[in-house]
């Protein structure tokens, strides 16, 4: 077999494996809310709630945003940290850290305000010095992480303790979307080298400014609980996780912009093995599983007292035909159109993803206030 008959049915392999569809994560979630017991003493006592519990496929790595490794790493992160500003419904962008933010008339110059409450989970007020050091770690040619090169032709400055200007080479339509990167404390990492970033302590015990803190991480799980404020006793002691500063309030005010958790708390437990996941999650020691294969997902989706859910992704997995002279096997439109139209994308969504995808005709969803149905005919 020649190299060029080698490259055509590799090709005709991957056409016929890959379809341009718009990726959903499958994750299940047990129809039955978690259980309460009530307190000892008054009735007026409130009730003692145990954690949601969730199983999820691998491990947690690197818990900080500048040094997520996994899936895993990712959700806790999503939970531990806060950006600038959070997607809101409908794929709106609404304030997170930011209390407000204005962009000048040539769309490169973004000034943002940060909440004047806003603080780390220890204490310490999140500050313009903490965007700046994220955004710069993000830009430093030794960065090698998850957001590297994200940051380019950006410049960013701070103004006073709460004010941060971005200055853009040229102007983004999409520059707020950018915002919700998650921010890292400057006064923890600040003094870390670029390159040790990846082994330091600060991704098996990252202080946050997220709605929930971390109070405990092994290879078995981790434990999260709603990062919300306690009073200081006499004896100047907290809650593990929760703020330290002699300011806080026993019921933050809540925020209709920044909601509280409503979860008392959240106990991620990790599996190497789906099938002991679904086991577990079968019998009833689990509120949810996530990260199975879309077949068993699937499978226990169909069972009593559970249903399926989809979150849709921007994941997308599209055809690429190789037009170079080198290759003239593609060069007469007709094979490309055929191989192209041989493809049952229909079959490829139901069998090899379990229906947890979408046909696409661009690269951007149709869940996106961006999509123009009109210019985006189905494919």
């Amino acid at each position: 077999m020649t190299r060029t008959d080698t490259f055509v049915v590799g090709a005709l392999v991957v056409l016929l494996a890959i379809v341009a569809g718009l990726i959903g994560v499958p994750a299940l979630q047990a129809q039955t809310a978690p259980s309460a017991t009530a307190a000892p003493g008054s009735s007026d006592e409130p009730l003692a709630v145990r954690p949601y519990r969730e199983g999820t496929i691998g491990e947690a790595v690197s818990v900080s945003p500048l040094t997520a490794r996994s899936q895993v790493d990712r959700d806790l992160v999503a939970l531990i940290f806060s950006g600038l500003v959070r997607n809101g419904p409908g794929g709106t962008i609404v304030p997170d850290l930011a209390e407000h933010w204005s962009v000048d008339d040539k769309g490169t110059t973004w000034t943002v305000r940060l909440r004047d409450d806003a603080r780390w989970h220890d204490g310490e007020p999140v500050t313009a010095d903490d965007v700046v050091y994220t955004i710069s770690t993000l830009q430093d040619p030794a960065y090698t992480g998850p957001a590297a090169t994200s940051w380019e032709e950006v410049t960013v400055s701070a103004l006073d303790d709460r004010t941060v200007r971005f200055t853009l080479a040229t102007p983004l339509g999409g520059f707020l979307q950018t915002l919700t990167q998650p921010l890292v404390p400057a006064h923890i990492l600040a003094d870390v080298p670029v390159e040790l970033l990846p082994d330091h302590p600060f991704g098996q015990q990252p202080i946050g400014s997220g709605p929930f803190s971390l109070v405990d991480l092994s290879s078995d799980g981790a434990s999260l609980v709603p990062a919300t404020t306690t009073p200081l006793g006499d004896d100047q002691s907290t809650a593990p996780g929760h703020a330290t500063d002699s300011l806080t309030t026993a019921r933050p005010t809540h925020r209709p912009e920044r909601p509280l958790p409503y979860l008392g708390g959240i106990d991620l437990h990790f599996y190497a093995d789906p099938d002991a996941l679904a086991a577990d999650y079968r019998a009833g020691r689990l509120d949810a599983a996530t990260g199975l294969p879309p077949e068993l997902a699937a499978e226990l989706g169909a069972s009593a007292h559970s249903r399926l859910l989809r979150y849709p992704g921007a994941t997308l997995t599209t055809v690429l035909l190789n037009l170079r002279s080198t290759h003239p096997e593609f060069a007469d439109p007709s094979v490309r159109t055929a191989l192209l139209a041989a493809i049952d994308r229909s079959a490829i969504i139901d069998g090899a993803f379990h229906m947890a995808a979408a046909t696409a005709s661009g690269p951007i969803p149709p869940s996106s206030p961006m999509f123009d149905a009109a210019a985006d005919a189905p494919a």
